[in-house]
């Protein structure tokens, strides 16, 4: 796969994982699994544009683990982000003192480290599954 290739797929994984793990954790009441549905689609999505562009297992395991990474910072940051918004909206702390603190307080790293177990297990079962089925090596 060209760096092009793989740099695109990364930040199309990303950008998809991210404002789906938003999106589904609106729908689905637990919030724990909003990030397993999310990375279940994005990992189908992953190796279709992996077979695409003409990569293999190894691109799909790099891609899938750092599309994880940063879909899940950036789901993340949202979340923090809009909480904050609204805290600042209501006059008590700007959107930015709200998230330094859920920073310093290990919030947002429990937070970003359960979203991320959960996503990226899903995202790369699902990838390695489909990636078997359709490739078959």
């Amino acid at each position: 796969m060209k760096l092009r290739d793989s740099a695109l797929a990364t930040l199309i994984c990303a950008a998809l994982l991210g404002f789906s793990t938003m999106l589904f954790s609106h729908v689905i009441p637990e919030r724990i699994y909003a990030p397993a549905v999310a990375g279940l689609l994005v990992g189908f999505t992953l190796t279709f544009l992996v077979i695409r562009f003409g990569g293999g297992f190894a691109d799909i395991a790099v891609i899938g683990a750092v599309a994880s990474l940063l879909g899940t910072l950036l789901s993340t940051l949202i979340y923090f982000v809009v909480v904050g918004l609204q805290w600042q909206a209501m006059g008590y702390w700007s959107a930015l003192e709200y998230l330094v603190m859920m920073i310093r307080s290990g919030v947002f790293v429990v937070r970003f480290l359960t979203d991320f177990i959960i996503g990226s297990a899903a995202l790369l079962s699902s990838a390695g599954l489909v990636a078997v089925v359709v490739v078959g090596e």
